[in-house]
């Protein structure tokens, strides 16, 4: 199964002990679940909007994680699963950000930036011209290193002992 967040709304103001959010998680390209937490500790709310059932869902994530979902016994499976989409989708939120002002490369396992001189814009020349001045580098971009960055900056966890 194929899982994604859309429609995700962070509200930063509201996270106490946890992070209040909401969105909608979708499985296999079609919504399933409204999902949300208020931020004040609680655990996440899941209402059933597509044709899967939580308790069917939880069990294909228990025997079955995606890469990098971490089951915990101190949260249930969907609760694992949105926690590493949302820290995916901040990781390619802070990527998109980068890439249109830095040249953004990755050399020894690390995303690494070449930023302009203070006042000066990337533009697409100066990208060139980076370019050109390092041709052993090759900037990230949506079809070329995209997901190994994304791993990168959003590492997998280890699980609990």
């Amino acid at each position: 199964m194929k899982y994604t967040l859309t429609a995700l709304k962070i509200y930063k103001a509201m996270s106490q002990e946890t992070v209040a959010y909401s969105a909608t998680l979708n499985i296999d390209g079609k919504p399933a679940f409204e999902c949300r937490n208020h931020g004040h500790g609680g655990a996440d709310t899941f209402q059933r909007i597509g044709e899967y059932r939580t308790d069917d869902i939880e069990a294909a994530i228990k025997a079955d994680p995606p890469a990098g979902v971490v089951l915990s016994q101190y949260m249930s499976p969907l609760e694992s699963l949105i926690t590493r989409l949302i820290q995916l989708g901040d990781a390619e939120k802070l990527l998109k950000s980068i890439t249109s002002r830095a040249f953004v490369f990755i050399k020894d396992g690390k995303v690494k930036t070449i930023s302009p001189k203070r006042g000066q814009k990337a533009t697409q020349l100066w990208f060139q011209a980076i370019q050109a001045r390092h041709p052993e580098l090759t900037p990230i971009t949506r079809e070329h290193g995209w997901d190994e960055a994304i791993q990168i900056l959003c590492p997998l966890e280890q699980p609990e002992p």
